[in-house]
């Protein structure tokens, strides 16, 4: 893949990130039900399926086989996993704690790729993974809330989403190396349309629990399930999700996962902890605006 189309990817995803940041945040203080969780995730990736469909309808339904269907299936539940885990740790940390976290799953990917599928690691890439790691512990030293210590519950999600987002990049390097074909867009709708019937299935579920109850909260029941900021960060959040799987799973077909899972993800981190501080006035320290340096040196020393 040529060097310019790399970096103009980058900077998509970059821009991405801003939008599913923000709106994981906004979510974050809107989802305070189990029924209003799987109904929000329900959207999202419905919407996302929807997006993926229309590129299928132009790149055609081709290469539908078992390796497809397992990959679908399993990236469907990291990405459920994930969605749940991110935005209850969210409630408990700041947003770049949240992000480096989840992001450090990376480290997983790189193993295993490095291992099982006999990619190339240069030192100087790992010095700059080395760096990266630097820069995520450097911005996420203090919670941006409060400064008070993250509790337990907090911790659990946060290394369940750590699991899951590494997890997720293994399954994506898989598909793009080891499934014949590799239909990134089929791919994509069947995750995000798996994942969604999963939300979907759990949310009726959870109504069915909750009409045993006193007329007080039954009269609760009947308010929207979403309100007007849940279907707007749905919308969003679905075409960030799509054009993120998109172009990582792509990449991944030529592109080594040393370069691609570090550099998204000091992109990452850096974003969320500017949209932290810009957007939601979380603290910006001077040891986060080193963390912040320190994370483009080390998007630098890997990708050279």
């Amino acid at each position: 893949m040529d060097l310019y189309v790399i970096i103009i990817l980058f900077l998509v995803i970059a821009v991405m990130r801003v939008i599913q940041k923000v709106c994981n945040k906004v979510s974050s203080e809107q989802i305070t039900a189990n029924k209003t969780f799987f109904a929000y995730g329900a959207l999202y990736q419905s919407v996302a399926a929807a997006f993926a469909l229309i590129v299928v309808a132009f790149t055609g339904f081709h290469d539908f086989n078992g390796g497809l269907i397992v990959c679908s299936v399993l990236s469907a539940v990291l990405f459920a996993v994930d969605l749940f885990s991110g935005i209850e740790a969210v409630k408990g940390c700041s947003i770049a704690v949240a992000t480096m976290f989840g992001l450090g799953g990376l480290a997983i990917s790189v193993v295993v790729s490095y291992f099982w599928f006999g990619e190339d690691i240069k030192v100087h890439q790992i010095i700059g993974l080395a760096i990266f790691f630097v820069s995520a512990y450097l911005l996420s030293s203090k919670d941006g809330k409060s400064g008070e210590k993250i509790s337990a519950k907090t911790f659990v999600m946060l290394f369940i989403n750590f699991l899951a987002n590494g997890l997720v990049m293994v399954v994506q390097k898989y598909f793009a190396l080891k499934v014949q074909g590799a239909n990134t867009p089929l791919f994509s709708f069947l995750t995000f349309t798996l994942c969604g019937l999963f939300m979907a299935i759990c949310f009726l579920f959870t109504i069915g629990k909750n009409k045993a109850k006193t007329v007080e909260t039954s009269q609760e029941e009947r308010k929207p399930v979403l309100n007007k900021k849940l279907v707007i960060c749905g919308a969003l959040l679905a075409l960030a999700l799509f054009l993120i799987n998109i172009i990582i799973t792509e990449m991944g077909k030529t592109v080594p996962s040393i370069i691609i899972f570090p550099v998204s993800s000091a992109i990452s981190i850096i974003i969320a902890t500017l949209v932290g501080y810009f957007i939601f006035k979380e603290k910006l320290s001077v040891k986060k605006i080193i963390g912040l340096l320190v994370g483009i040196s080390s998007i630098i020393i890997i990708g050279i």
